[in-house]
């Protein structure tokens, strides 16, 4: 692990871990925003005080002094319901990245007031961590050591990624505090643990419940038209959603930031009205922990929860909140689901998996690797067997351990992968027995995800896909032809069942799309089906029309598209283009509009796009800006430069590596 020192003095990096949601295309990574103002930035350092026209035009539409429309679109949560996201206006982000810049040390004093809290921001962060993979390419690189440490600016332009701004305490994952050491001990103290949550809890808070956590109810109300942290906060977040007073956008970081400094205040609350209503003391009476908007009351009988809850609820009100009754759970000890032991066979059923091919540490490194594995047809299913076995054995899901599964999967595999005799043996041509651990992992990973198909098992699937693919390049024919052949059958036989269960253009498959575009040219996904996941079908007149009447392509699905199909069918480029035109030209005030600002910048930037249609497409905005520019000077500025996808697929693997610093929590 290399560790990356970060330039605290940054803070457009907000942009980059704050302002978007995890569960975004793959390609869809505000770099080239960040990278433009960064630009700006840097010249207004240097003394340089004349701002550019073409600035100003730009200036248009990312200095949007108004309320602005966000981006929504759904997830898949599980089999059965969806969540809704966001996107918030470029705009937004920017004055978010000035607001840190101003308040970051009282957002992390206002969330250090609640003992309860186990994920809130902590301090501005110095480094992070970032796995490097191997590169098979180089042999000279294979077996050199690798054991220094190092340390570059993280900011540069091959590494802008980081985890959070933050650093956060205690947890940045539920499941590390139910594994810790102050759960266990907790747990030797009280007997029985309630757990409960707030019902959408950023799609009911209030804004202007900020000012009331901060600095109270009545003196809010008295000064609610000074300037103040809260006050600008509360703007940003109103201005975000469509000026809305009630519900916060999710996704974003600095959404769970609004939320952690509320619910903090909230903490307090519960905690002195506990001792003051019902002579119940913090740490012997009972305890609380929560993280994010789910609870964990801990108690030594079975009465007392019923008093706190009331008075939680009662207080939970007076912030616009509510408690989901219907997933309230009372538990007495041992504090351990169906669930955790499920995740615990699976991590042996891994383990065991992967036994067979792990080096011996009392293996010399100079010996050949010794890997068992007779029949991987035989393999998969007993695997398999053994998962739904786990599944219902423990009463649970096959949502709920994908994630976990598929990540021990891929973590397991890409160790083996970074074993010196593996990487010699590939290199040589010696893989016969890697190629067979290969094909089992991919039978396995795509039974498991197809029982599951979210953003997060997408991501790992799609980590898989690069992966190997990018491993079997310049291999031996047998080698790659068979490795690829399989990632195409799998992946294949998945866009057929997204089509069935209606998640055909959903971001689950528009990044599934985007790993299978690496194994694109050895087997082309069928026209009739790539059109078909879009809702979309070529007329016997060779021209492209929506299956359904009163259909659309959101910018996510048109931006993913025209870099899936290229130059290879001008039709759906064609159409593409028309489609953009028209709903950015029927617009009343795109500007506002995110998914409009957004679609107009990064269609000048598609290299896939035609001259003429991206001067067409200036058009609507060059007579309407305060600045007037030559439409050609302005094509050659925007389209010379990338700015919130990427059309760079050369580093695939390394952006869906780092894509895993900013996990979901």
């Amino acid at each position: 692990m290399a560790k990356i020192k970060i330039d605290k003095h940054d803070y457009l990096r907000v942009m980059l871990t704050e302002t978007l949601p995890y569960e975004v295309p793959i390609t869809f990574l505000n770099e080239g925003f960040y990278f433009y103002l960064r630009e700006l930035d840097n010249n207004k350092k240097r003394g340089c005080k004349v701002v550019q026209p073409i600035d100003q035009f730009i200036s248009f539409f990312f200095n949007y002094d108004d309320y602005t429309k966000p981006y929504n679109y759904r997830i898949n949560k599980n089999s059965t319901s969806k969540r809704l996201l966001s996107v918030p206006h470029p705009t937004i982000q920017r004055k978010m990245t000035d607001f840190y810049k101003e308040y970051d040390s009282l957002i992390t004093e206002l969330c250090s007031k609640s003992p309860i809290s186990l994920r809130a921001p902590f301090r501005v962060a110095s480094r992070f961590y970032e796995k490097e993979l191997v590169n098979y390419e180089d042999r000279a690189a294979l077996w050199r050591a690798e054991a220094i440490e190092t340390e570059k600016d993280a900011f540069e332009e091959t590494s802008v990624y980081a985890s959070s701004y933050f650093t956060y305490r205690k947890y940045n994952f539920l499941y590390k505090y139910y594994d810790s050491y102050e759960s266990h001990r907790i747990e030797k103290k009280f007997e029985h643990l309630t757990r409960f949550d707030i019902s959408k809890c950023f799609h009911n808070i209030y804004i202007p419940t900020l000012s009331w956590a901060v600095k109270t109810k009545a003196f809010s109300k008295k000064h609610k038209g000074a300037y103040s942290f809260e006050g600008k906060f509360q703007r940003i977040m109103q201005n975000a959603n469509d000026l809305e007073s009630s519900g916060i956008i999710v996704g974003p970081e600095f959404s769970r930031i609004f939320a952690e400094i509320i619910l903090q205040d909230i903490d307090l609350n519960i905690m002195d009205r506990l001792k003051s209503e019902l002579d119940l003391h913090f740490g012997s009476d009972y305890t609380i922990r929560r993280y994010v908007d789910d609870y964990f009351l801990y108690t030594p009988n079975s009465t007392i929860p019923h008093k706190v809850l009331t008075l939680v609820k009662d207080e939970l009100e007076k912030y616009k909140l509510y408690i989901n009754e219907s997933k309230t759970e009372f538990l007495s000890v041992p504090f351990i689901t169906g669930l955790t032991i499920a995740k615990m066979d699976c991590s042996l059923l891994v383990r065991e998996l992967f036994k067979g091919f792990n080096k011996d540490s009392n293996e010399s490194e100079a010996e050949e690797l010794h890997i068992k594995l007779n029949n991987p047809g035989r393999e998969s299913n007993r695997f398999i067997k053994n998962l739904k076995r786990v599944v219902k054995d423990n009463d649970v899901s096959y949502e709920s351990l994908s994630g976990y599964t598929l990540a021990e999967i891929r973590r397991r595999l890409f160790k083996l992968l970074e074993d010196d005799r593996v990487v010699k043996s590939i290199f040589e041509g010696d893989s016969t027995t890697i190629q067979k651990v290969m094909l089992l992992v991919i039978e396995i990973s795509f039974f498991v995800y197809s029982m599951d198909i979210r953003v997060r098992t997408t991501y790992i699937i799609t980590q898989l896909i690069v992966r190997l693919n990018d491993i079997t390049k310049n291999r031996t024919a047998e080698f790659k032809d068979e490795i690829r052949k399989k990632i195409y059958d799998e992946s294949n036989l998945l866009l057929s069942k997204m089509l069935m269960k209606d998640k055909a253009n959903s971001i689950e498959t528009l990044n599934l799309l985007i790993g299978i575009r690496t194994n694109i040219d050895d087997y082309p996904i069928n026209n009739s089906k790539l059109l078909d996941l879009f809702n979309l079908e070529l007329t016997s007149d060779d021209k492209i029309k929506f299956i359904k009447s009163h259909n659309e392509i959101g910018y996510f699905q048109a931006m993913v598209l025209s870099g899936f199909v290229r130059e290879s069918q001008p039709v759906v480029t064609k159409f593409l283009e028309e489609y953009i035109f028209n709903i950015i030209n029927s617009a009343e005030d795109a500007q506002h509009n995110t998914e409009l600002t957004c679609m107009f910048f990064d269609s000048i930037s598609c290299p896939y796009f035609s001259k003429e249609f991206k001067i067409k497409l200036i058009s609507i905005f060059s007579t309407i800006t305060p600045v007037k520019l030559e439409v050609e000077n302005i094509f050659t500025f925007l389209s010379t430069r990338e700015w919130f996808f990427t059309w760079k697929d050369n580093n695939l693997a390394q952006v869906l590596m780092k894509k895993e610093l900013r996990s979901p929590y």
